[in-house]
């Protein structure tokens, strides 16, 4: 499914190398993914194991899975009859699906949401506009930027921000230091600006994953897109793969930081994939149009 429908699903519901980068020193498990269901598979959050099996964990209509850095906890965004089209609840559960509960009384936009490094905390887009924290135990939220998007947590506890229109934005934890990252000229004949998305601080902290597209005039429809990674002052851009369908992709680094898992409709194959995160030839992890929005967890989750 593409990403520009989510929101429309939403919607129907209610009537998202140059750099050097050494790995964390974790082991890679397995990648949290959320399925739309379709005629033959069904909804919901699935795990899939480092072995291919994929395991159930929801049974509803539930979006942007976020591991935590233990690996022992997944939050996600919940969506359900009666909320406001393009939202829903911020849940946590245990990995295994187990003890899922809704943070607070948070309504978060149906946008990625990131753990703090100490997984204490949530970054989420609100129903209430702006970007916010709060506890894991749904106490303390705080709206720490005036607008939404993609966000990502860095282990040093700076926030990346995508958002329309914008370049990638780097802030602290409390929405002070706001650092918008150069970005290359926009080609003269674009139709808009470049877009930004899905964002992804690497485990060490040392380069930051995204999704750039490229606004310029096609007959197909299919516009300039790559998953590239950045320096945290906006340095050393370096192309990791083209996207062939920038709608659908979505990304996740491996827990030891050598890998970029990433959903792309490629070779005519629409599925899950992987990649170096220095580039170089992409691996098929599933072959089906119904599994995105990876979150890579830890081994032994």
């Amino acid at each position: 499914m593409k990403r520009a429908a989510f929101i429309l699903v939403l919607g129907l519901l209610a009537a998202g190398c140059g750099g050097s980068s050494s790995g964390s020193g974790a082991e890679n498990g397995p990648i949290a993914l959320s399925s739309q269901g379709g005629l033959t598979e069904k909804h919901g959050l699935f795990l899939r194991e480092p072995d291919g099996k994929l395991r159930r964990l929801t049974t509803a209509r539930d979006l942007y899975p976020a591991f935590s850095h233990d690996g022992k906890r997944i939050a996600y965004v919940h969506t359900q009859r009666g909320l406001v089209p393009g939202t829903g609840l911020l849940m946590v559960a245990d990995a295994d699906g187990n003890n899922a509960h809704q943070v607070g009384d948070v309504v978060a936009g149906a946008l990625q949401i990131a753990w703090s490094p100490d997984d204490g905390s949530l970054v989420y887009s609100s129903a209430k506009n702006g970007l916010w924290t709060v506890g894991a135990d749904g106490n303390g939220a705080k709206r720490i930027f005036k607008d939404l998007g993609d966000a990502s947590w860095s282990p040093d506890g700076r926030i990346v921000l995508a958002r329309p229109a914008h370049a990638l934005t780097t802030m602290n934890a409390d929405g002070t230091d706001v650092r918008e990252l150069p970005r290359p000229k926009t080609p003269p004949k674009a139709i808009l600006p470049d877009t930004y998305s899905v964002p992804a601080w690497s485990p060490d902290g040392k380069r930051i994953a995204y999704v750039l597209k490229v606004w310029l005039p096609s007959k197909t429809f299919l516009f300039p897109t790559t998953i590239e990674t950045v320096n945290p002052d906006g340095s050393g851009r370096e192309v990791v793969t083209k996207v062939f369908d920038s709608t659908l992709t979505t990304l996740s680094w491996s827990p030891d930081g050598k890998l970029i898992a990433f959903t792309d409709n490629r070779d005519d194959v629409i599925g899950l994939w992987q990649i170096p995160f220095v580039g170089g030839e992409a691996k098929l992890l599933i072959d089906s149009t119904h599994y995105f929005m990876p979150s890579w967890g830890p081994a032994g989750t």
